[in-house]
């Protein structure tokens, strides 16, 4: 996921600046050749090389790593039920991959990168006697 949104993130930025790969190599200051490694998924970069990516695109990070769909908020709304430590947790779901979020606020989901907004959200008490293990609720 993370190497498909950067890919994508450079073929759109290198698109739209009319930039060969040789000169979006040049402008953020690495090899030619492992720009075109990181553009076609073959390679993660190290954090050093996306701040260089991020400096000669001119662009933040979260706009070279985040999907298109992952830059508008999307209100989180659902929970589910897990068993934990503790017996049985309500967790918030994210709206877009359903997956399980860790804690309430996080700011993207951890494992398809959508921003996410918990203005109108809260945990409802409920009765964990009633609740069956890995069952969703909204």
């Amino acid at each position: 996921m993370f190497l498909d949104n950067l890919s994508y993130s450079i073929l759109r930025l290198c698109d739209e600046g009319d930039l060969s790969y040789a000169r979006a190599a040049e402008r953020c200051d690495v090899s030619e050749r492992y720009f075109g490694k990181i553009a076609r998924r073959q390679t993660a970069p190290t954090i050093a090389t996306l701040e260089k990516l991020c400096m000669g695109l001119n662009v933040r990070p979260d706009e070279l790593l985040l999907p298109e769909s992952g830059k508008n908020l999307i209100l989180v709304s659902r929970t589910v039920c897990l068993e934990c430590k503790q017996g049985i947790c309500e967790y918030p779901v994210c709206p877009v991959c359903s997956g399980a979020l860790e804690r309430v606020g996080q700011r993207y989901c951890s494992y398809c990168g959508q921003r996410l907004s918990w203005e109108k959200f809260f945990l409802r008490p409920m009765d964990y006697k009633k609740k069956k293990q890995g069952r969703k609720y909204s």
